[in-house]
């Protein structure tokens, strides 16, 4: 009997034992779980996770000079931009309603651009086919009437002045210029546009003229009314040569009632 309740004392100091070797554990374990979550938790608090931005265009300002353009009545006038992207997408028209300054933005590539005043739509007597290429863009004489096997002008055009850029390169250290310089980080900020690589300037010159004619007639003072025919006159020209069309373009007569 003596022996028993030795043995179950002893069973049970063990079991207490055992019992504090696992709270002396489970504790251990504890402190290194809140060990690692407090660790972990300081790490990400303390770095800040920046979005990585990619910009995929270029601020280009477009200047354009009208001095040469004999257009001074027309200063209020706006004038339209085209630019043709030289791998043969879409091009795009911009409408200047200030026909001295614009900003476009453009991804990477090379691009053709012509202006020219006023728009596509805004003529009388002029209008434009070819749209799609700058090699085919051309202006003609809208008026014309075949009269006796002779083309004719019935209605003098207004005055039309354009100028052509070819080869106009956004570069990859272009793209972006117009985000904050911190944005764009040290390198982009001291490249992006070097020795103003995001402007332009254009410099429209006349595609038409005015040709004043003085006749000297005698004996005609019975006479009711004349026409006036000048022949040689080219009904069309190309805007990517920036110059009247001289060779190869079809000529006509104009005419004026006296």
């Amino acid at each position: 009997m003596k022996a028993l309740l030795i043995y179950q004392k002893g069973l049970r100091c063990l079991t207490q034992m055992v019992c504090s070797v696992r709270v002396i554990t489970d504790y251990h374990h504890l402190r290194q779980s809140v060990l690692i979550c407090v660790i972990c938790g300081t790490l990400f608090c303390g770095c800040e996770r920046r979005e990585l931005t990619y910009y995929q265009e270029s601020e280009i300002t477009v200047t354009a000079d009208w001095s040469s353009a004999d257009l001074a009545e027309e200063k209020d006038y706006g004038s339209t931009l085209v630019i043709y992207p030289q791998d043969g997408s879409t091009p795009r028209v911009v409408l200047m309603g200030e026909r001295d300054r614009t900003i476009v933005r453009l991804p990477e590539g090379r691009y053709d651009l012509v202006l020219f005043n006023r728009s596509f739509d805004d003529f009388s007597a002029i209008d434009f086919r070819g749209h799609d290429r700058l090699e085919t863009l051309e202006a003609y004489a809208r008026k014309v009437e075949t009269r006796v096997g002779t083309r004719v002008i019935t209605s003098a055009p207004e005055k039309l002045s354009s100028a052509v850029v070819r080869g106009f390169e956004v570069t990859e250290g272009m793209l972006g210029n117009y985000a904050p310089a911190a944005s764009r980080g040290a390198f982009r900020a001291a490249v992006s546009c070097p020795d103003g690589a995001c402007r332009l300037l254009l410099a429209p010159v006349p595609l038409t003229c005015k040709v004043q004619v003085e006749l000297h007639l005698k004996g005609i003072d019975n006479l009711r009314s004349a026409t006036c025919t000048l022949d040689g006159v080219l009904c069309l020209s190309s805007l990517p040569t920036a110059v009247r069309t001289r060779s190869s373009a079809p000529r006509s007569s104009a005419w004026a009632v006296l």
